[in-house]
């Protein structure tokens, strides 16, 4: 959905039309009147970047605790090579 006035409406769909981004295939584009609310663009940015939090961030803790058990174990083999001197 976008909401602008007619000018910046009738260039977007004209834009949708004619050039899409490499391999992709616009079927159909369809304009109407639309009177219920659309969500602003920075709210909808916000809510996928907090989705994309939810599921990283699980990932980087996860990913933090092999890098500790990888230090850990770099520091035993360090000591084990030094106890060979």
């Amino acid at each position: 959905m976008a909401e602008a006035d007619e000018q910046r409406t009738q260039r977007f769909y004209n834009l949708a039309r004619t050039q899409q981004p490499h391999l992709a295939r616009v079927d159909k584009v369809e304009s109407e009147d639309y009177t219920g609310d659309i969500m602003p663009l920075w709210q909808t940015a916000a809510m996928n970047t907090s989705t994309h939090m939810n599921e990283a961030i699980p990932l980087l803790l996860d990913m933090n605790g092999k890098m500790t058990m990888m230090l850990e174990k770099q520091g035993q083999t360090i000591e084990e090579i030094k106890g060979l001197r």
